[in-house]
């Protein structure tokens, strides 16, 4: 079977997918939820209290939102060189970028991958 560096490209390519939307619901939009959870409690809670921590919660969630885009993107620019069998060492660093952020798919993604190395231009 030749193509099974497509199967884990795609497949990397879905992890990748879910890692950039992932990343930026957890970047966007817990952030923006932290920041309205500190403007209802406020008055519930010592001042500046409630506004530091979840502030700082919004912020960690920005932090986790872009690394977990940065991989995410960093699957998909992997998975088209592994569509098109270009390198098989940055495919299988997609792959493995890909298992952190959707075991699922990443982990056959890997399995194939490593089978497929002599499908790959040296």
């Amino acid at each position: 079977m030749e193509n099974k560096s497509t199967v884990a490209g795609i497949l990397s390519c879905v992890s990748g997918v879910i890692g950039v939307f992932g990343g930026l619901v957890y970047a966007v939009f817990l952030n923006y939820w932290m920041r309205a959870m500190s403007q209802f409690m406020g008055p519930a809670a010592p001042p500046n209290f409630t506004d530091y921590w979840f502030r700082t919660i919004g912020l960690i969630y920005i932090i986790m939102g872009s690394v977990a885009a940065a991989i995410g993107v960093f699957a998909i620019i992997a998975a088209v060189f592994t569509i098109k069998r270009k390198s098989w060492g940055l495919a299988l660093a997609g792959t493995i970028a890909s298992t952190l952020i959707f075991f699922p798919c990443g982990i056959p993604a890997i399995i194939i991958i490593s089978s497929a190395q002599n499908e790959f231009k040296h």
